[in-house]
């Protein structure tokens, strides 16, 4: 095994050989050319299969960091050209992440200019009765640049249009024809159950209104058996 310490820098690149088991960067300060690569009070280990970690020698993956981890830009997972705007993508025909849950930044002191939103019911239904709705679909597999191939995916999904969503609710939509756009499917989901408040508030008035009748009626035949 070969190490690099106390405070080196190295202007250029790492001199790792093929015929090495290992190299680690031993705490302290490392540089690469004009911090291309930097540590300080850590350690890095590349093996033999070309993995790299960062705080831990067990480095199955092409890159794992143990502990805190910071990306001031943007970082892109798959394919080779990250799309003005991201900060984060997922690129690829496997593009899928998964947490136990994701958040939106919604708190009332980020806000300014708050208007209420019109009823949003009517836009649903449209949306509903669109050309395409809710649809099935697959996917076209995509290249390392991000554009559909003539292949197709196999797995089934289910989802909206976003050209059609942007129509009816264009806060919705992201992205443009010169690209592709996004549907905020979280945004979505507060205008659904919007959407089911104010449904529930119109039949709740109709039942009201059909309650009120049926007690009229009922005076009225009581009326007539009583003549």
């Amino acid at each position: 095994m070969a190490n690099l310490s106390n405070g080196t820098t190295i202007g250029g690149h790492l001199p790792i050989t093929t015929g090495m088991s290992e190299y680690t960067i031993t705490p302290s300060t490392i540089g690469i050319g004009t911090d291309a690569l930097y540590f300080q009070g850590t350690t890095g280990v590349w093996n033999t299969s070309g993995n790299f970690s960062i705080g831990n020698t067990n480095n199955t993956y092409k890159l794992e960091v143990t502990g805190t981890a910071k990306i001031d830009t943007s970082l892109r997972i798959g394919g080779t050209t990250l799309t003005a705007g991201y900060i984060l993508e997922l690129s690829g025909s496997n593009n899928k992440g998964r947490a136990n849950d994701w958040t939106a930044t919604s708190d009332i002191n980020l806000k300014t200019n708050i208007v209420p939103y019109t009823t949003v019911l009517p836009g649903l239904v449209k949306l509903k009765n669109s050309t395409h709705g809710l649809s099935t679909y697959n996917r076209w597999k995509l290249n390392n640049g991000g554009r559909p191939t003539d292949a197709s995916d196999d797995k089934i999904e289910l989802g909206l249009i976003a050209q059609e969503v942007k129509m009816i609710f264009p806060e919705l939509v992201s992205g443009s024809s010169d690209e592709y756009y996004d549907i905020s499917y979280m945004r979505l989901s507060a205008i659904s159950a919007i959407g089911v408040a104010e449904l529930k508030e119109e039949k709740d008035k109709e039942i009201t209104e059909l309650k009120s009748e049926l007690k009229d009626l009922k005076e009225l035949v009581q009326k007539i058996i009583n003549k």
